[in-house]
């Protein structure tokens, strides 16, 4: 689907953390959800499995996750990128190098690092990225979506590594 078939305005849009795909289950997925959900409502019993504090505390480690002024760099770069590209009519915002920046934070402390890795940030380049760029008519024209554009953008970008 092409950025411009949603019915909210670019505005609305960059207000989005991350888009995420998730597509449909298996058929053993599906069977199991058949199956759970024909003796009864399973959201009737649902649990918490966390405490709202502990979300807090949660979000707070990501906050400390350490971003090395290279790889700050890589972001800024990637983000400046998807701005000049004459393939985009418009890149993305500063509320998107934002969110990349603490979706990269967030990425490390779940894989146990209390630092970001370019890797992070190329892992998360296009769920936090993609529907916030909107491509020009031209690209429309010949299919290329905002996915096609930012990753033929991240081939481009140099990535930093280690000496």
């Amino acid at each position: 689907m092409c950025i411009r078939d949603s019915p909210l305005p670019e505005a609305q849009l960059d207000r989005f953390f991350m888009r995420l795909k998730l597509g449909y289950p298996t058929d053993d997925q599906e069977r199991a959800i058949v199956h759970r959900f024909s003796s009864g409502d399973p959201l009737v019993e649902l649990q918490p499995v966390i405490a709202g504090e502990e979300v807090l505390r949660l979000a707070a480690v990501c906050h400390h996750v350490h971003v090395h002024p290279v790889v700050e760099d890589y972001m800024l770069a990637l983000v400046k990128a998807t701005r000049a590209s004459e393939a985009l009519a418009l890149g993305a915002s500063p509320r998107g190098t934002l969110a990349l920046y603490q979706a990269a934070q967030a990425l490390a402390a779940l894989r146990g690092r209390p630092y970001v890795i370019p890797e992070d940030v190329q892992h998360l380049a296009v769920p936090v990225l993609a529907h916030r760029l909107i491509p020009t008519a031209g690209q429309r024209l010949h299919a290329r979506s905002s996915v096609e554009i930012l990753e033929g953008l991240m081939a481009q970008v140099p990535v930093p590594v280690e000496e």
